[in-house]
């Protein structure tokens, strides 16, 4: 995908919803490759999602990724988010109840829709959750 910022290995991917299939096709990459044992997708409707699924953006990229080789088992969803503050809140409690926090040094990679202000976004935000739980 055009724009997109490369990832260390990780404990999860997350994937925060939108309108580009092309996001949920490089995540799918990624975990074929075996960048990270999870993906979680994020997102139940934005501004550019509003009334163009009958599903929200985490069950479409969820089919979309099973379609692309993801084990089905090995994906989580958040499908109440509709913005990036909720996107980080709601999976952090997620992965916090499941007990998959990421152990290893926070990676995150942004896309050309979700873009460098994103990332900085999602790190300080997942790193105050981090502190205050």
């Amino acid at each position: 995908m055009e724009g997109l910022t490369l990832i260390f290995q990780s404990d999860v991917i997350l994937v925060l919803g939108n309108h580009d299939l092309r996001t949920v096709e490089h995540a799918a990459m990624l975990w074929r490759q075996g960048m990270a044992p999870w993906i979680l997708f994020s997102g139940k409707e934005g501004a550019n999602t509003r009334g163009k699924w009958k599903k929200s953006e985490a069950e479409i990229f969820k089919d979309r990724a099973i379609s692309l080789g993801v084990n089905k088992n090995k994906i989580l969803l958040e499908p109440k988010a509709t913005n990036t503050g909720e996107n980080v809140s709601f999976s952090y409690n997620i992965l916090k109840q499941r007990n998959l926090l990421p152990k290893k040094k926070d990676t995150f990679g942004a896309d050309a829709i979700h873009g460098k202000k994103s990332l900085c976004h999602i790190h300080e935000t997942m790193a105050r959750l981090q502190r205050n739980s």
